[in-house]
């Protein structure tokens, strides 16, 4: 954190990136440009996520094994546990079940 005095009648403060603060319920305040705000980690939600940018980028299912999104992911959020590729292929195929029964 850092203090920008470009104005002295108004206070900014400027949050590097990343910045947060664990409270009690495993949520996390962020804290950002726009105010702090309230997020909650969902492993499931991101591995749901992760599946859906593999099908409509149509990424290979073992690009979750590769050096560097090991790396990104793990600089990104260190606590996502990162799949195999098995895993992602499964979850890849039911992320498109869920949409075929959501087109029927």
């Amino acid at each position: 954190m850092y203090y920008s005095g470009s104005c002295p009648n108004i206070v900014t403060l400027q949050i590097l990136s990343g910045s947060s603060i664990k409270n009690e319920s495993q949520q996390e305040l962020q804290i950002s440009p726009l105010g702090i705000t309230a997020y909650k980690f969902s492993q499931d939600i991101s591995h749901r996520d992760l599946a859906h940018m593999i099908v409509i980028h149509v990424y290979p299912f073992h690009i979750v094994e590769h050096k560097g999104s090991l790396k990104f992911v793990n600089n990104l959020r260190p606590q996502f546990k990162v799949m195999c590729d098995k895993t992602t292929r499964k979850d890849c195929k039911d992320y498109i079940t869920d949409l075929r029964k959501k087109l029927i």
